[in-house]
C-alpha cells in the first residue's frame, strides 16, 4: 500500500505557461491527504515560490525545495543542507553579483539584474544577508567557469538555462531529500512512488518504487523511469484506488 506520492513540480503538477495550479491538482492533493497518504513536492523552486503556487493546500504538502536544499513541511524546517559561511564569502569577493536563496528570503550582493525573480532584497554585502542559505544562482556569468570555480568550494551546479545558473551543496539533491522525509515519517520503499520529467528527478526515481516520467519528458527520465504518463491525476488517483 502507497503512503508517498512525491511530484516534480514544472512540467509535472505544472505544466508550460501555467503559472498556478489546475484545481484538479488541488483537488487530487486534498482527496489523497485527506486519506493519510503524504504528498511531497520536490522542485529547484524556492519556498517562497512554492508557498504562493500551493497556497490552498500548504498545510497538506511537504516541500522539498532548492533541488533538495531545503524541506519543509507545515511552515517547520524539517532538513536543511546550508552553503557556509566562509563559502560564501569566497563567492561573493570572486564574482562580486550573486543571488543567495534562504527559506524566506532572497538576497542579491551587487546590481539586482532580474528583481522579478522572487523579490529578491537587494543588499551591499554578505553582513547584510540572514543566516540558513541553501542555494546560489548566477545571471550572465560563464557556465563553465563557475564550474570550475565552484566545484572546488564544494558545489554543483543544480540548474542551468541559457544565461542563469543555480549551485547548491554537492551532497545534495531530490534523491537524497526524499529519503530523509521517507525515514522522518518511517515510510519504506515499497510505499513510495514519483513523478517528474526532469534530469534533477533521476535521483528520486532511485529512492522511490513506482517512478512515472510524464509525457514529453527528458529522454533521460523517460528511459529511466518505470512508466510513463499522460494524466498526472488520472494516474495517481488510480494508484491510490480514489475515485
Amino acid at each position: 500500500m502507497l503512503r508517498l506520492v512525491v511530484c516534480d513540480c514544472d512540467g509535472t503538477l505544472l505544466l508550460e505557461n501555467e503559472d498556478r495550479l489546475r484545481n484538479d491538482v488541488i483537488d487530487m492533493i486534498t482527496k489523497i491527504t485527506d486519506r493519510k497518504i503524504m504528498f511531497v513536492v520536490a522542485s529547484g523552486r524556492c519556498y517562497q515560490d512554492l508557498k504562493r503556487l500551493f497556497s490552498g493546500v500548504l498545510g497538506r504538502t511537504v516541500f522539498i525545495c532548492n533541488d533538495g536544499a531545503v524541506s519543509v513541511y507545515q511552515n517547520s524546517i524539517i532538513d536543511s543542507n546550508t552553503i557556509c559561511r566562509s563559502v560564501l564569502a569566497e563567492v561573493a569577493k570572486k564574482f562580486g553579483h550573486v543571488y543567495l536563496y534562504g527559506v524566506n528570503n532572497t538576497y542579491c550582493i551587487g546590481k539586482d539584474i532580474m528583481p522579478v525573480i522572487n523579490e529578491s532584497r537587494q543588499v551591499d554585502n554578505l553582513n547584510c544577508v540572514g543566516s540558513g542559505i541553501h542555494k546560489i544562482g548566477f545571471y550572465g556569468i560563464d557556465s563553465r567557469l563557475l564550474l570550475s570555480e565552484l566545484s572546488m568550494l564544494g558545489l554543483r551546479m543544480s540548474y542551468k538555462s541559457r544565461n542563469w545558473c543555480e549551485f547548491v551543496m554537492d551532497s545534495v539533491d531530490k534523491g537524497v531529500a526524499v529519503s530523509s522525509v521517507m525515514q522522518k515519517f518511517k515510510i519504506n520503499y515499497e510505499e513510495s512512488a514519483c513523478f517528474g520529467d526532469g534530469i534533477n528527478d533521476l535521483p528520486m526515481f532511485d529512492r522511490c518504487k513506482e517512478t512515472y516520467a510524464i509525457s514529453g519528458s527528458y529522454a533521460a527520465a523517460s528511459g529511466k523511469a518505470l512508466f510513463q504518463c499522460d494524466d498526472i491525476v488520472g494516474t495517481i488517483l488510480n494508484l491510490l484506488k480514489i475515485k
